[in-house]
């Protein structure tokens, strides 16, 4: 059989799936999703085939939980849809009434199984169970946006690998997106002021480290300056939150190569947003 000018083999179908880098992505995700509402779960990631890629189980999360992660993966992958929504198929008088007694018991109909998708194709599948319905559901969110996150991060890439010069960058810019995405997973508190701060404040921080990476490995001096300038407003808008709610604020920390920085952008403000 003989190979395409993309590498595939000639007669099958190219196909993207999930690699163990992505699903301890994912399972991280979920993970401090689960500990922000206290509901310890099992996790299970299955690739584009259906086959497990990792699973994990939390301290005291159950035991009879496991097989029921594992198989909400394998059915989002089976039938390519959300468990949940399955479920609601196969009610009396559904249109997949029964199912859930066919391949071997294997069909999950509980909520908490959910495919992965990226470039219009499932590349696999996520199953959390442990918790109620909404539990296990919210904490399969979680994980569906991490792996969002990462894709829009990877993605906006460039197609060839990058340079052992960049990849310092890449790797603290992509560190920062993850910490920060994990970081805005709250467990409501009851008071929208507080969930709005709590939410946001990583959401700055973020900014602020992926700008502070700029500093460190960037060479356009109109970006370093942006950079700049996005560090020390973020920084500003988290304290004014935190002292609207009567927190203190923390103090600020010195960006890399901040005086020089900080100079050119003091002398370049008012024209930096005209330049061509």
């Amino acid at each position: 059989m003989a190979a395409t000018t993309d590498g595939t083999l000639e007669g099958c179908i190219p196909m993207l799936t999930v690699n163990l880098e992505t699903a301890k992505h994912v399972i991280e995700a979920v993970e401090a999703k689960a500990r922000s509402i206290d509901c310890p779960v099992n996790i299970a990631v299955v690739d584009a085939g259906g086959n497990l890629v990792a699973h994990a189980r939390m301290d005291n999360a159950p035991i009879g939980a496991i097989d029921i992660a594992i198989n909400k993966a394998w059915t989002a992958r089976a039938f390519d849809m959300e468990t949940a929504e399955l479920g609601r198929y196969s009610q009396p008088g559904g249109p997949f009434f029964g199912i859930h007694t066919s391949n071997g018991g294997r069909v999950m109909i509980l909520a908490g199984g959910v495919p992965l998708r990226h470039a219009n194709q499932v590349i696999g599948a996520l199953g959390v169970s442990g918790g109620s319905d909404e539990q296990d559901s919210a904490c399969a969110r979680a994980g569906i946006e991490a792996l969002a996150a990462l894709i829009g991060a990877t993605t906006a890439l460039p197609a060839f690998a990058a340079s052992a010069a960049e990849s310092p960058f890449l790797a603290e810019n992509n560190a920062a997106m993850r910490q920060m995405m994990t970081a805005m997973q709250i467990q409501p508190s009851g008071d929208a002021d507080l969930d709005f701060v709590a939410m946001m404040v990583p959401h700055h921080q973020g900014a602020i480290d992926m700008a502070q990476a700029e500093l460190r490995y960037g060479h356009n001096e109109r970006l370093r300056r942006m950079a700049q300038e996005i560090v020390v407003t973020q920084q500003e808008e988290i304290a004014v939150m935190r002292l609207a709610l009567g927190q203190p604020s923390t103090p600020s920390v010195a960006s890399p190569t901040a005086d020089h920085a900080a100079g050119t952008l003091m002398a370049d403000h008012s024209t930096m947003h005209l330049e061509p």
